[in-house]
């Protein structure tokens, strides 16, 4: 239990300093749910929200402390009935994030608030004292850098949002070269806004992926406007922004003779004889507040046998956890002995090779760990996104999940193409 104060007499200066500020400790901790027994529902910090749950109570009449443990039912599962009525639908969802307690993970462990992994840094207590200071930053400039993207990607539109891309206007400036003329259509000087929307190249994409009636309004947009409002809606702008990107350095880049560097794309590959392999993924939407999760199960053909689509309300991580979760358990279930589980998420891999500290005292990992330790070989390891399409894919269809939990025990009609086009491209070749 977190002691209610720290004042006392014979004490460092280190812990005389915390005791003076120790309110505001107190309020930077939240709770690693285990046994769920020494912790309390209401009053102590169990999401990652602006407050405790007290403070989303929808009712007038007042609510009782009351331990995490006896918010579950005779199953284990999350009460539903004793929570739903009394929190808005935002909170509930990061619930359905959070593994119910169990009795055999022991004690409660503190942790910190500000942190995913809940481990203090300095950085984030400078930011958590900073907020409120009336520090403004740029939310769409922010935003980039929290968009599920590639980092290549997230690189490319900081760039462009601050205009340090090194466009032909910019070199004839610097006084690199002599020509500003675009070398994908040879006709226009090339400007940042040139090689991103007004060339006839890009705005050929931008058709396939701006609604008509409002495409002029994209197309004549201030470059600054336009760029910092597509930057704060969709990812699928930051996607297409890729496409633009590698195509035009495929230009820039390509050599006099022709020849393609372009690498192989690399694809999904049966399991051995014998075993099953789980891939599985995790997606974020809605501002980073709402995550989903994705993952399947395929024989040593490639084909179907099991599949999962899951909404939640946590990070990133936390959803890729699940999607291992909900694999492993199914996997268990059916029987089988010898397991292949791939991630495209290299943290997560870390975590569960044992290569990583980060969330050692999450009841999802020991969950996880304790599936892992039972009578049968699993075994883990990382692999890129052109190999995980369909648990991605998964992921994704998660978002439209009202109920939480979708299991898939045939393949969705929208995967059926993906899911023969691997499992014969890989099957046949062996």
């Amino acid at each position: 239990m977190i002691p209610l104060t720290l004042r006392h007499s014979n004490v460092s200066r280190l812990w005389y300093g915390i005791g003076q500020i120790w309110e505001e400790v107190k309020d930077c901790i939240c709770w690693h749910v285990q046994n769920g027994v020494n912790t309390d529902f209401w009053y102590d910090h169990l999401v990652d929200s602006d407050g405790r749950l007290a403070t989303f109570y929808n009712r007038t009449e007042s609510h009782h402390p009351i331990a995490i443990a006896d918010m579950t039912d005779a199953n284990g599962r999350w009460d539903w009935e004793r929570i739903s009525p009394f929190l808005p639908e935002s909170i509930l969802w990061k619930i359905v994030g959070i593994k119910p307690p169990l009795m055999q993970f022991g004690s409660d462990l503190p942790g910190w608030r500000w942190e995913q992994n809940r481990c203090f840094t300095t950085k984030s207590a400078y930011d958590a004292l900073s907020a409120p200071s009336g520090l403004v930053v740029d939310f769409k400039w922010a935003s980039i850098w929290k968009l599920c993207v590639p980092q290549r990607v997230k690189i490319f539109l900081w760039l462009s949002a601050h205009d340090r891309l090194l466009t032909n206007s910019e070199r004839v400036r610097r006084h690199i070269v002599d020509s500003d003329r675009c070398p994908w259509c040879q006709v226009y000087a090339e400007t940042l806004d040139h090689v991103l929307r007004t060339c006839p190249n890009a705005s050929a994409l931008w058709l396939f992926v701006v609604k008509h009636h409002r495409l002029n309004e994209f197309l004549t947009l201030p470059f600054r406007d336009w760029l910092g409002i597509n930057i704060s809606g969709s990812p699928r702008f930051a996607t297409s922004c890729e496409r633009l990107a590698s195509e035009y350095i495929q230009v820039m880049s390509k050599p006099a003779n022709g020849c393609n560097l372009c690498r192989d794309m690399v694809s999904w590959t049966c399991p051995p004889d014998g075993w099953v392999k789980i891939n599985s993924d995790g997606s974020v939407y809605g501002n980073h507040s709402m995550a989903s999760s994705g993952d399947v199960i395929r024989n040593n053909k490639g084909e179907w046998i099991f599949g999962f689509s899951r909404s939640l309300g946590c990070s990133i991580i936390m959803a890729e956890l699940w999607a291992v979760y909900d694999s492993l358990m199914c996997a268990w279930s059916f029987g089988y002995s010898c397991v292949m589980l791939e991630s495209d998420c290299k943290e997560v891999v870390e975590i569960l090779q044992g290569k990583s500290n980060a969330f050692r005292v999450s009841s999802l990992v020991l969950a996880i760990e304790d599936l892992v330790r039972r009578n049968w070989i699993v075994r883990v390891q990382h692999i890129g996104r052109d190999c995980n399409c369909v648990a991605d894919k998964l992921a994704a269809m998660g978002r439209n999940s009202p109920t939480g939990v979708v299991e898939w025990h045939f393949v969705p009609s929208s995967l059926v193409s993906l899911v023969l086009h691997e499992a014969h491209e890989t099957y046949d070749c062996s």
